[in-house]
């Protein structure tokens, strides 16, 4: 019959003291949640195989809990919040066993978990998933059955961005001891079949991760026993578009991200040419799943994959794992993360030394840019117990959690595209969906809270591509990509001591402008606001350099810049800071001066227009641009500009170096035969911006009402007096 891959790193049990303390109130009631990792015990083994963050922010991790005396694995699902305080934890399943391997969060504040069960009167392991809300009841569960098959289970789910999930996992319709054939199914919200596939051959095959990818294309990995790793991307239907077979993936684990040109990262493990030694490697895919670099990280224990590799904002790679030692009669393993370069060179390397035998298998980003890790922990008496930990948002690991490490040897390690290997057969299934029935039992775990606080980084040094703002605080960056595959990063200019702006093709064409604001007197956070004058898909990187969490925004192609008002960034008012270089940057715009002094024509106008401290000439002085705000309580005044370039000029309404709204004025008439008005804000304020063009006397206004987050302004047709 068809078993289940072994977990990774558990070859040897012994028992140890468990050491429970108490979450101080002191810590949770911190605005700050640190850095921290987190035991947690009960009266059976427990292995944690998945993590998420739900839409509250709070994360909840999937596990495999056997069951005593009987022997049986059932599922449990366990909630955290930020600050490692235990919410509730419920076990599931029926009367056999019941496997966990995957979950995501659903936008409704649930969650939903894809395994394998023998339970419910099935006789046999079939595919299974059962959904829960945010306090765990359970909403369905279901189960998959293929005629003619010995055996299934799904190792992956993933979230669909149209609704939905994708599962990919393995089905056996011979007996045999260990794979079958990929197995790829998709299923609506409610667990029913839109489609089922089937890709095998000869040798076995094994499905394990699932990702859909950013042109909307399905990619499936999977391995076969000859050490291959098998890329397979499928349109939304499920047709096979094309397959990849690339050798050096000897063993263990395989995970697979993609990168924001549209490329992939494999992480996975090999055997070192020194023996049974393994080592982590990781390779760098084009679009088409073609090899670009691959290399192996190893020092002399073992290394150990986990499952989720992570790609951060700023294009680095996290990997997680484990690394073994053995130290006299007795192993040791320790949780392992390597954060790599996008070129592959070795960034950081950090290991959790909680208990004797830890593990990273799975990560997850939090709502604050935090990165969560889970695995095993230490065994105790009654078992292996399960860890967390909250790693800043560039993957350091708290002071105190971190052990001396043995260094990491890199090696480049030749991928190719494996020869000879047979094409995987498609074939579609007739899966039938099998509700059951059960309930949720709460499950008590015993805490231990093993190491706390966190590292401070380094303060932030700009470039040609970030922003530092907030005194140094804060490192911005951002990306951009178009339709047509055009793709870059965006470029940075300084205005004031908390606010810049980026430019994609041209230095005279701002495209995104951005501000942190110092909220901790008001709310114990710092804020981050950004508005844009662009509709090609952004990724946008905050990074607090005190802290390392990182938040990302992202706005989609064809889409209006969404403005960005998020006044709980960083809720790290506590944290301590570098102080700020002595030297200001050179070339900064109007920092902390009245706008009139920084006023500056950039180029001799042909207009009438004439500049002054509330009006703002573009487009060679032919067009006038003014701005007015109110607030609630009556006050209103004219906002001042700052002119940026021939076509574009911020304005500010209550201090000159707290930037408001940018403004730009394009001539179109090449294209539609128009000038054409592009407007992105930081305010929510009531505004009213007026733009006149000076040749024909013509006006377009454009008004934004009070307490809404000032609305994306690309008007394509403002002026039809071309030329």
């Amino acid at each position: 019959m068809l078993t289940r891959r072994k977990l990774p790193a558990l070859r040897c049990t012994f028992a140890v003291a468990l050491v429970t303390t108490s979450l101080s109130a002191s810590r949770l009631a911190a605005t700050d949640p640190g850095l921290w990792s987190l035991a947690g015990a009960g009266p059976v083994e427990e292995f944690p195989t998945g993590l998420a963050v739900g839409a509250d922010g709070n994360l909840a991790f999937a596990a495999i809990s056997q069951a005593a005396p009987q022997g049986l694995y059932h599922a449990t699902l366990t909630r955290i919040d930020p600050f490692g305080q235990l919410l509730w934890a419920k076990s599931y399943g029926g009367s056999g066993t019941d496997w966990p391997e995957s979950i995501v969060a659903t936008p409704g504040g649930g969650f939903v978990v894809a395994g394998s069960t023998s339970s419910f009167g099935l006789g046999q392991p079939s595919g299974w998933v059962f959904a829960t809300d945010a306090a765990g009841a359970l909403l369905w569960q279901k189960a998959y059955t293929v005629a003619g098959a010995v055996g299934s289970r799904f190792d992956d789910i993933w979230r669909l961005r149209g609704g939905g999930y994708l599962l990919v996992g393995t089905i056996a319709f011979v007996e045999t001891e260990e794979g079958g054939e990929i197995w790829v199914q998709r299923i609506d919200d409610s667990g029913g079949v839109v489609w089922s596939r089937r890709f095998g051959g000869d040798p076995v095959y094994e499905g394990m991760q699932a990702l859909e990818r950013r042109n909307g294309e399905l990619l499936v990995v999977g391995s076969d026993l000859d050490g291959h790793a098998l890329l397979l991307d499928l349109d939304p239907s499920g047709n096979l578009l094309w397959q990849k077979s690339l050798d050096q993936f000897t063993v263990g684990e395989l995970s697979v991200a993609e990168t924001a040109d549209g490329g992939l990262v494999l992480g996975g493990e090999q055997y070192a040419t020194s023996g049974f030694d393994r080592n982590l490697v990781v390779a760098r895919l084009d679009a088409a799943g073609a090899p670009l670099w691959s290399r192996s990280y190893g020092s002399s224990n073992l290394e150990f994959a986990g499952r989720d590799l992570m790609v951060l904002p700023d294009g680095s790679f996290l990997v997680p794992g484990t690394t073994e030692a053995q130290i006299g009669p007795n192993e040791y393993q320790r949780g392992l993360l390597l954060r790599l370069s996008a070129s592959g060179e070795l960034l950081l390397q950090e290991a959790l030394s909680s208990g004797d035998r830890t593990s990273f298998r799975s990560l997850a980003r939090g709502s604050d840019g935090a990165i969560y890790a889970a695995g095993h922990g230490s065994p105790h008496p009654g078992g292996w117990h399960w860890s967390v930990s909250r790693l800043s948002g560039t993957g350091e690991i708290g002071s105190g959690c971190a052990p001396a490490l043995r260094p990491v040897t890199i090696q480049d390690s030749p991928l190719t595209l494996a020869v000879g290997t047979p094409s995987l057969a498609a074939a579609s299934l007739a899966a039938t969906a099998v509700s059951t029935s059960a309930t949720a039992t709460p499950t008590t775990w015993t805490l231990s809270t093993t190491c706390t606080a966190a590292t401070p980084a380094a303060a932030c040094t700009a470039d040609a591509t970030s922003l530092c703002l907030g005194d140094h605080r804060f490192r911005v960056s951002a990306s951009w990509d178009t339709p047509a595959g055009l793709r870059g990063a965006a470029q940075a200019v300084t205005l004031t001591r908390d606010t810049g702006y980026f430019w994609f093709f041209d230095p005279a064409n701002v495209e995104l402008i951005l501000k942190t604001l110092d909220g901790c007197g008001v709310n114990s956070a710092y804020w981050v606001f950004a508005g844009g004058l662009t509709n090609v898909h952004v990724a946008l990187s905050v990074t607090d350099t005190a802290t390392g969490l990182v938040k990302a925004y992202d706005n989609p192609a064809n889409t209006p810049f969404r403005p960005i008002q998020d006044t709980s960034a960083f809720s790290t008012c506590s944290a301590l800071t570098s102080p700020p270089p002595l030297d200001e940057l050179s070339g900064v715009l109007g920092a902390d001066e009245p706008a009139e002094t920084a006023l500056e024509e950039l180029s001799a106008s042909s207009g009438s227009c004439v500049p002054s401290s509330t009006v703002l000439c573009l487009n060679n002085g032919r067009f006038k641009v003014e701005t007015t705000w109110r607030l609630p309580s009556g006050a209103a005044g004219a906002a001042h500009p700052l002119k940026l370039t021939a076509d574009t000029g911020t304005f500010w309404f209550f201090s000159a170096s707290n930037v408001e709204l940018v403004v730009k004025v394009l001539n179109g008439c090449g294209v539609g035969g128009h000038y054409w008005v592009f407007a992105g804000g930081l305010t929510d304020v009531a505004t009213v911006v007026k733009v006149t063009d000076t040749t024909t006397g013509a006006v377009q206004t454009y008004t934004n009402p009070p307490g809404v987050q000032f609305q994306p302004i690309q008007d394509t047709s403002a002026f039809a007096s071309c030329p």
